[in-house]
This record gives structure tokens, sequence and C-alpha cells, in this order.
């Protein structure tokens, strides 16, 4: 059975950090604290692994 047949509680189930349904929280970045150092729950972005730069040294 696939997820599109699947209530959104059952694709994402609550944790002690999100709520059973919830997909920006299940599908952001949850640091956790090291020490006294904490930070904010972070949103995921797909980004690519390699990035290019292209210069064109004239105008075109």
């Amino acid at each position: 059975m696939g997820s599109a047949a699947q209530t959104p509680a059952q694709v994402y189930p609550g944790e002690a950090d999100c709520a059973a349904g919830d997909q920006w929280c299940a599908d952001t970045v949850i640091q956790r604290p090291l020490g006294g150092v904490t930070d904010a729950k972070t949103t995921w972005q797909n980004r690519p692994t390699y990035q290019q730069v292209v210069q064109f040294p004239n105008h075109r």
C-alpha cells in the first residue's frame, strides 16, 4: 500500500518533537543540544552536492 492511501498521521507518526501528521515538522533538521549550545529547528532543503560558478569574461 502506497503512502497516498494512508492518512498523514500514518505517514508522519508523532514523536517527542513533532505531532502526528505534521509534515513540516517531520521534515525539519532537529539539532540536539551540545553542552549549553542549542539551535532552533531548521527546515530541510534539497541542495545539490556540487554547485558550479560560471563567469563570462566579456559582455555577450
